[in-house]
């Protein structure tokens, strides 16, 4: 750990960057509220680099790896069963993914999936006006401060390690003058929680996983088809999905547009 820290305390504060390479990896275990009244367990991975960090669900990004080696197969029945075997083995999954710092330096990517659509959108790194308390507690096995701050409504309690000079978080949490280790919601939705800090390796990259495959639009647009969304039966998602996957009859495909009702378009 002292090994870590010396590289931490030599961390460099300014680097012309274009493909960042992740120097550390914090790994969070965080118990969700994934449906009213029932919690899931997730394993949450937070990249940092020179200039950028990214946050991703590990099982998520593991399941679409696995499903991707399975492409080629020729045996529909062998491919069926793999890609089932794969659902079970990563059970719990969750597609968001948030990339830090870019397009630009403050600024973040969203990423996750409404139904069967994979949306991106990109927006303005949130000021958060934290509040600091005298309070102490051990994560992780680091003394950490308390803070409070708020989030696009969201109020959050966080617990940041000032011996570990990264001023990142789960999700877009940042800003305070050491790694957020611990961070629930009033809530009681969310809740995460440090369980392993170490050096990233040498060939992991600070990047968005399968970024061709999603659709740009706003958070706006965004929230607005995931309010949607939630109010769908299972029957219905499962129709939407097909028609999203070209699975119907006619071969349709959903497309997202904007709140005009124009297509939207671009990379």
């Amino acid at each position: 750990m002292k090994y870590l820290l010396s590289i931490l305390l030599s961390f460099p504060s300014i680097c012309i960057y274009a493909q960042d390479t992740a120097k550390f990896r914090i790994t969070y275990s965080c118990d969700a509220e994934a449906f009213v009244g029932k919690k899931e367990t997730y394993r949450w991975i937070l990249e940092v680099g020179n200039e950028t960090a990214v946050f991703y669900d590990y099982n998520n990004r593991r399941y679409n790896e696995e499903l991707d080696s399975l492409r080629n197969a020729a045996d529909g029945g062998v491919l069926l069963e793999k890609m089932m075997l794969a659902r079970k083995k990563y059970a719990s999954r969750n597609s968001l993914q948030v990339l830090i710092g870019k397009p630009e330096r403050d600024m973040y990517t969203y990423v996750s999936s409404i139904v069967a659509s994979s949306l991106r959108y990109e927006e303005n790194l949130p000021k958060i006006d934290w509040q600091l308390k005298d309070s102490i507690k051990n994560v992780c096995g680091y003394d950490c401060s308390m803070a409070v701050g708020s989030v696009y409504g969201r109020t959050w309690t966080v617990w940041y390690a000032m011996e570990i000079p990264l001023t990142y978080g789960p999700y877009i949490l940042g800003g305070l003058p050491g790694l957020i280790m611990s961070a629930s919601d009033n809530d009681g939705v969310f809740r995460f929680e440090a369980i392993g800090i170490e050096t990233a390796p040498d060939n992991a990259i600070i990047g968005l996983a399968e970024k061709e495959k999603t659709q740009k639009c706003t958070r706006e647009r965004f929230l607005s088809l995931r309010k949607e969304s939630s109010g769908l039966s299972f029957r219905e998602r499962a129709e939407r999905t097909r028609r999203q996957l070209g699975l119907d009859n006619d071969n349709m495909t959903v497309k997202v547009v904007k709140a005009d009702g124009k297509e939207i378009t671009g990379d």
